[in-house]
């Protein structure tokens, strides 16, 4: 009985019937690839012999092994795209997402919505409901429907910044910026992202730009433009820049020369360049007004006061928390607290002869604040200030910080 042993799989082949083999009955190579060899230890396998072609056999003049690899060459490249799609897909980064709706939410007893202008208002419900995820792929269908669609950008813009997903939200302002140029509600929306990322620089540019519409289009309106250069002089001072914080004052009190507040503001930024004479200066000239909207025409400092006479404005009493013997604190606006806004408030007020709050006024802090600390302020009591015998008016400042 012969045995062959196929170098291909080393199988040991019983010819039994002593015929011809034309091939390995394990693995089908062809006859070629048999021997008569015995087996191999682990290790010492002997070299595999390749075929031999010649002329017309030989890979390179066959039309079908040509044919063949052609056929595996584009086979391999479809798998592999389709391979790339599959995990780009189940990886929640399908390059196909922007042709497919992805929106699976629902809301009982209304209609699925079909155009960018309905995916928006369905956004807005679902934000509504406090279902943000719902609102994100609400807002995904709108643009991916529409891609210049302006609100669902603004809406995105605003969810990413709430977010803190700052890149992002990035993203959709500077789209919105080139799709409406002209909106300065736009600017005002990356003003606040910059400033949330503490980019006064680029903040102060776009705050600059609203300064330039309203000055294009509302040069009337002082109370527009004192907004915008009081919104200015906050990212200037939130840099460490008072010399440009000063400037804006400056302007603030042109546009509204009657205004303690702006006056104080000015003089707190004096005092921080080191420039207390000008800073006195101011602080003068608000006792001037508080005395002339009294009625009373301001003839004498309390310097040249003597025992028998009443100085006629309000002195100055700096920060007057720790005199105070009454200090309501502030409630936490509910516009202020869905913001996440925070920080100090100062109110300017001026206590009258009773210890009572006479006016009252905030002259730092978030808009969405300033309100509370007024009402606050105007509710605390202080004891009477007496000088030369004499109960007197006092002007001062109280704080309140503001923390979630």
């Amino acid at each position: 009985m012969n045995k062959l042993i196929c170098r291909k799989c080393r199988h040991e082949i019983s010819n039994e019937f002593g015929t011809t083999l034309a091939y390995c009955t394990n693995c089908g190579a062809g006859i070629q690839n048999l021997t008569s060899e015995k087996p191999f230890a682990f290790g010492n396998a002997p070299t595999p012999v390749s075929p031999k072609f010649t002329g017309r056999d030989s890979p390179s003049n066959s039309k079908i092994p040509r044919i063949f690899l052609g056929c595996l060459g584009l086979g391999g490249i479809l798998l592999s795209v389709a391979g790339f799609f599959g995990y780009s897909y189940w990886s929640g980064e399908h390059p196909l997402a922007k042709f497919t709706n992805r929106y699976n939410c629902t809301i009982a007893g209304e209609p699925q919505p079909k155009t960018p202008e309905e995916y928006v208002n369905r956004a807005r419900k679902h934000i509504e409901d406090f279902s943000g995820d719902c609102a994100f792929s609400a807002l995904n269908e709108a643009i991916r429907l529409d891609p210049n669609n302006a609100d669902a950008l603004r809406l995105r813009g605003y969810a990413y910044r709430l977010e803190k997903k700052y890149e992002l939200a990035l993203a959709d302002y500077n789209k919105l910026i080139q799709i409406e140029p002209n909106n300065r509600d736009n600017f005002y929306a990356r003003r606040d992202l910059y400033e949330a990322q503490e980019l006064f620089d680029k903040a102060i540019e776009d705050q600059t730009t609203i300064l330039n519409f309203i000055l294009q289009d509302d040069s009337a309106d002082n109370i527009k433009l004192i907004e915008g250069f009081m919104k200015r002089v906050e990212l200037y001072e939130k840099k460490g820049d008072f010399e440009n914080a000063v400037k804006d004052y400056s302007e603030a009190i042109r546009l509204n020369p009657e205004s303690e507040r702006h006056y104080y503001n000015r003089a707190e930024a004096y005092r921080k360049l080191g420039k207390n004479d000008l800073a006195d200066a101011d602080m003068k000239k608000i006792d001037e007004l508080l005395a002339a909207k009294e009625g009373k025409k301001s003839t004498s400092s309390p310097s040249q006061t003597t025992q028998n006479q009443v100085p006629l404005k309000a002195i100055s009493g700096g920060v007057l928390n720790g005199k105070a013997v009454e200090l309501p604190q502030p409630a936490y606006p509910p516009a202020a607290r869905a913001v996440r806004a925070t920080g100090q408030v100062s109110v300017l007020v001026v206590v009258d002869e009773t210890g009572n709050i006479l006016s009252a006024s905030a002259v730092t802090g978030h808009p969405l604040l300033r309100s509370a600390a007024v009402q606050a302020a105007r509710q605390a009591k202080f004891a009477p200030t007496i000088i030369n015998g004499k109960t007197v008016k006092v002007s001062g400042v109280i704080t309140y910080n503001f923390s979630p």
